[in-house]
């Protein structure tokens, strides 16, 4: 049956609404009738011939992006093109294993930080929707899981989906009204042309499309090659056969290592070098999970890696059906690396992003890569050369492409939902979300959003909290999950703090070590050496100029993972506020315990440079006031090799 359902493992399942309530470690039922997950696509919303909020793509980011929209009553509309959710999935990747872990037990209680190891659930604010962790106790899951949960996702939240819809072209319009039925005086941005259906008037377009279009080098004729996501999963198919796999991602070693049961070869090309995740931190990397046969490899068994352009490789099918490389129009026989012939050629050279229906309504896109594989997008995910369109999911992933998670479930639901955030500014007038609180509480936060909070775990580098500080009263407005990128135009004039989650900016590279010999630092004296994931709060005051000690704070990395010990975490981070504002070391008796303990062994620093007091600071000229005089070395405003 289409959308089988696993079987139940713990008894307890409630059904709830279209929604399935299950307690933590119990699977969703599979007995249960297949009509929640058939049911999607079934019936077809009616196109309307208008929309504010027109998100393409009914995958992952587009019902993430559905679901803020549904949820505060906005006028918008999903369109895919396949007759349910997350088609992606139905073939891809296809052998069905995800490698998005998924990790049901995790010793904590704490739903945010258990969606730290949950790479797959998408972000709701209750619980009619069960965790993904719910669905399966795989660890590598099963894309066919997955599919049926996003299938109950858009039904259990009523998402406002029209299926079995292609968009043709996205055309721009200048200025023209909306029809004024529909519109409520709202302005039409552009009109997506759809497939049997008559023009739909956005004032805003989401594209949510994904990466699904094959990458074929300019140059390279792949007529004769067998796309990835073709080619057979059945060991026997490459029985006693060379082959050549072009790419060397994760989706290439799946393929690689299923042909490599039965083949005689299998060899490995591109440009670039072998890049592992452990080595880069970068997921869309090669996983240890994928690594069987760089094993192989290096044990000089028949598989092997070169790094070459298939530009120039110039593999091409001869009459006998063998695929040789060609240079002027002559096959090479007997020469170089490729001097036997291959039986089958493979292209996992990756995906792209889709940009015909752009180019089809008159827009001339920018891309980051002369691979044109991502779109170029502003800091507010809008694309360059087209305002009031913007991206959302993996195809957002060219702001921070190779830096930190944003083209993978697990990192762009955080920034889905902080594109959500920006258009209600931009489009509703509605300021983004943040909690006033004195000055007294903000410890307490800052150590409760770096040992629980997923946004900033897994969009590191990226996503922050932006505390603004108001030097008359103290009082602070903490934003959570602002793009670090936004915060020196948002906030030009204003104090702030940034607290966010990083690596060590060297200690990741391909070819790294980084499980050396003393890869890790154990002492808050040495905080700014870490190089795991660790907490960094950096200080902005317009119109001075600090020392970089002063301006950025770092909390030692941590084995476990928890920045709440005395010693190492909370001692350091009450210091380090205190100096910032002297006057919380009068006033904030919940900081007393983490002020008055005493490290032993502790150095004249102790990891926390002292920094002159921001109040001390409102008007230079006020800095003899003896009340808010605080005795600080002076050489700390400036940089000491300057």
């Amino acid at each position: 049956m289409a959308g089988a359902w696993l079987p139940l493992v713990w008894a307890g399942v409630l059904v709830w609404g279209l929604g399935v309530m299950v307690a933590v470690g119990q699977d969703v039922n599979a007995d249960t009738p297949d009509s929640l997950s058939e049911a999607a696509g079934e019936e077809r919303v009616p196109l309307p011939d208008a929309a504010k909020y027109c998100i393409i793509g009914a995958g992952p980011a587009g019902l993430q992006l559905g679901y803020y929209m549904q949820k505060a009553n906005r006028d918008y509309v999903i369109l895919d093109r396949a007759p349910r959710p997350g088609s992606f999935f139905e073939h891809h990747p296809i052998h069905r294993k995800l490698i998005s872990i998924n990790k049901r037990y995790t010793g904590k209680t704490n739903r945010d930080y258990n969606l730290r190891h949950d790479w797959n659930s998408l972000l709701t604010d209750d619980e009619a929707m069960p965790m993904f962790t719910n669905y399966t106790p795989d660890f590598w899951p099963s894309a066919d899981v997955y599919t049926q949960y996003l299938r109950d996702f858009a039904l259990t939240y009523n998402l406002n989906i029209a299926y079995n819809t292609n968009v043709d072209a996205i055309v721009p319009l200048s200025d023209v009204t909306c029809h004024e039925d529909s519109c409520d005086a709202r302005r039409a941005h552009y009109a997506l042309l759809t497939t049997d259906n008559p023009p739909l008037h956005c004032e805003v377009v989401v594209m949510a499309t994904g990466m699904y279009q094959p990458y074929v080098p300019d140059g390279v004729n792949a007529t004769d090659y067998t796309p990835c996501g073709e080619a057979s999963i059945d060991p026997e198919h490459y029985a006693g056969k060379n082959v050549m796999i072009l790419g060397k991602g994760n989706s290439a070693l799946e393929v690689g290592t299923t042909a490599s049961e039965r083949a005689n070869y299998v060899h490995f090309l591109s440009r670039t070098r072998i890049r592992l995740a452990w080595q880069t931190h970068y997921v869309g990397d090669i996983r240890a999970v994928n690594g069987l046969l760089l094993d192989m490899y290096q044990l000089k068994s028949q598989d092997g890696f070169m790094e070459a352009d298939a530009r120039r490789t110039k593999l091409q099918k001869c009459d006998d059906g063998k695929f040789r490389q060609f240079r002027n129009g002559v096959p090479l026989y007997g020469k170089g690396a490729i001097r036997h012939p291959y039986d089958e050629v493979i292209n996992c050279m990756g995906y792209r992003f889709d940009a015909d229906p752009l180019i089809a309504g008159g827009i001339q896109p920018n891309f980051t890569t002369t691979a044109r594989k991502y779109l170029s997008l502003d800091d507010w995910y809008q694309a360059d050369t087209a305002k009031h369109l913007y991206v959302a999911g993996t195809a957002a992933h060219s702001r921070d492409y190779r830096k930190s998670s944003g083209g993978f479930i697990h990192g762009f639901r955080y920034l889905t939902r902080t594109l959500y955030h920006l258009l209600m500014e931009r489009y509703e007038a509605t300021p983004l979300p943040y909690t006033e609180m004195h000055y007294c509480d903000v410890m307490d936060k800052i150590v409760d959003r770096i040992n629980h909070a997923s946004s900033i775990y897994q969009m590191f580098h990226v996503l922050g909290d932006v505390i603004v500080i108001d030097p008359e009263t103290w009082m602070l407005q903490y934003y959570e999950d602002m793009p670090v990128s936004q915060v020196a135009t948002r906030f030009a004039d204003k104090f702030t703090l940034t607290v966010t989650l990083e690596y060590k900016e060297d200690f990741s590279c391909p070819g790294c070590d980084t499980v050396r010999k003393g890869r890790a630092t154990g002492g808050f004296e040495n905080a700014h050496k870490s190089n795991f994931l660790h907490p960094v709060i950096r200080l902005n005051r317009p119109g001075f100029h600090y020392a970089k000690k002063l301006r950025e704070f770092h909390l030692v990395e941590d084995f476990w993972t928890e920045f709440n010990t005395m010693r190492n975490h909370l001692h350091p981070l009450a210091t380090h506020l205190g100096r910032l504002v002297p006057m919380a070391i009068r006033e904030c008796t919940t900081w007393k315990e983490a002020l008055e303990y005493k490290p032993k062994g502790r150095s004249k620093t102790g990891g926390v440079s002292g920094i002159r007091a921001l109040e001390q600071l409102i008007d230079p000229s006020e800095g003899s006031n003896s009340k808010k005089k605080a005795i600080v070395d002076e050489t700390l405003l400036v940089d000491e090799e300057e």
